[in-house]
C-alpha cells in the first residue's frame, strides 16, 4: 500500500511564497544596483590604471590584486591617457545621474524587504506563540521544581548542625535562572516580557 502523504494547508503554502510586490523590489533593485556596482568598478579601475600607468615605480609595489583590478584599463591609461580621463569623467558623471535613483530605490528595497519580513512574521507567530508558551509551561514546572529543590536543602539548614552535605549540592543556582516568582531574576524578567507581549496573561 502505498505511503499516505500529510495533507498541506495549500493556502498556507501560498502565503508563506515571496509576494508580488517583494519579487518585483527585488528585481528593480537587482537590476539597477548591478548597474551601479559596474560603474562603480569602473571608476575605480580607471583611476587606478591612471595611477599605476602615471607612476610605474609605484605599479611595481601594489599587489597582483590591485593590478588585476586595473588590467582592463592599463593598455588604455598608458597609450591614451586623455581618453582614459575621458572616459573616467563619463563614468563619474553617469554615477551622479543614477544617484538619485540609486538611493530612492534602495529605501524602496529597504521598505518592502521589511514588510516581507513582517508579513512573514504576522503568518509564523501562531507557531511561534505556540512554542514560546510550552516553553512558559516548562518554566513553570522548572520554577517549581526549583522551589521545591531549595526546600529540601533549607529543611537541612533547619536540622542539620551544619548548614550544607555533599549528599545535597546546589542543583539549581547553577541554572542561574531562579524562580518565576524571584523578582527581578531571569525567570521572572523573561515571563514579565512575555506578559509584556501578551502571550501570558497576568
Amino acid at each position: 500500500m502505498p505511503k499516505l502523504k500529510r495533507k498541506t494547508d495549500e493556502n498556507t503554502v501560498d502565503a508563506m511564497a515571496p509576494s508580488a510586490e517583494f519579487l518585483e523590489a527585488k528585481a528593480r533593485w537587482t537590476e539597477i544596483s548591478a548597474k551601479h556596482q559596474e560603474l562603480v568598478e569602473k571608476r575605480d579601475a580607471l583611476g587606478l590604471a591612471l595611477s599605476l600607468a602615471a607612476s610605474p615605480e609605484n605599479a611595481r609595489r601594489v599587489s597582483d590584486a590591485v593590478r588585476q583590478f586595473a588590467h582592463p584599463y592599463k593598455k588604455l591609461a598608458e597609450r591614451r591617457r586623455s581618453k582614459a580621463i575621458a572616459e573616467r569623467e563619463d563614468t563619474v558623471y553617469a554615477l551622479d545621474e543614477m544617484t538619485p535613483a540609486h538611493s530612492a530605490e534602495a529605501e524602496i528595497w529597504a521598505a518592502v524587504r521589511q514588510r516581507e519580513t513582517n508579513r512573514l512574521g504576522c503568518l509564523l507567530q501562531p507557531r511561534h506563540r505556540a512554542a514560546v508558551k510550552a516553553m512558559a509551561a516548562a518554566m513553570e514546572a522548572l520554577s517549581r521544581a526549583t522551589a521545591d529543590e531549595c526546600d529540601v536543602r533549607d529543611e537541612l539548614r533547619r536540622l542539620a548542625p551544619l548548614p550544607t552535605s555533599p549528599n545535597l549540592p546546589d542543583l539549581s543556582s547553577d541554572l542561574c535562572l531562579g524562580q518565576m516568582a524571584d523578582w527581578g531574576g531571569v525567570a521572572w524578567t523573561w515571563a514579565r516580557r512575555l506578559r509584556t507581549l501578551g502571550i501570558l496573561e497576568d
